[in-house]
């Protein structure tokens, strides 16, 4: 076998797996504005990097969901009530997350234009070593 068709084989194929993972083949564009914002959002603290929600601008507002977040909310908690231990530590690791500045109160009378409510649960392994319960 000719080792410079081998050559240009493998050539080919690296072109052709490059162009198959390159996002802007499936529409993806990194050099946007979107892209531009969230990387001059990014800041780290010394401990966490954080970055805000990237907003498109121009658009409808987006309905509240607060309403349907209540109403899960409302499910979620009649359901840990039926497993007091698991809502005991679903109830700590809120806590936990409170106490290291991953999740805030957010005061009831906060008026903002864009604001979206994201429901949780639990995810409980039972058989787990360490972690039993997992928001």
């Amino acid at each position: 076998m000719n080792p410079h068709l081998l050559e240009e084989e493998i050539l080919d194929v690296n072109k052709n797996l490059n162009r198959l993972w390159d996002l802007e083949t499936v529409g993806v564009r990194i050099d946007n504005d979107i892209h531009q914002k969230v990387i001059d959002n990014i800041s780290f603290d010394g401990q966490r990097y954080s970055v805000g929600l990237p907003w498109k601008t121009g658009h409808e507002p987006v309905p509240s969901n607060y309403g349907n977040a209540m109403v899960r909310l409302k499910s979620q908690l009649k359901k840990l009530h039926r497993t007091p231990e698991v809502l005991k530590q679903y109830d700590s690791i809120i806590h936990d997350q409170l106490k290291d500045g991953i999740i805030e109160k957010v005061p009831g009378d906060l008026q903002v234009s864009k604001v979206s409510y994201l429901p949780h649960q639990p995810v409980v392994r039972e058989n787990a070593e360490t972690t039993k319960v997992r928001i």
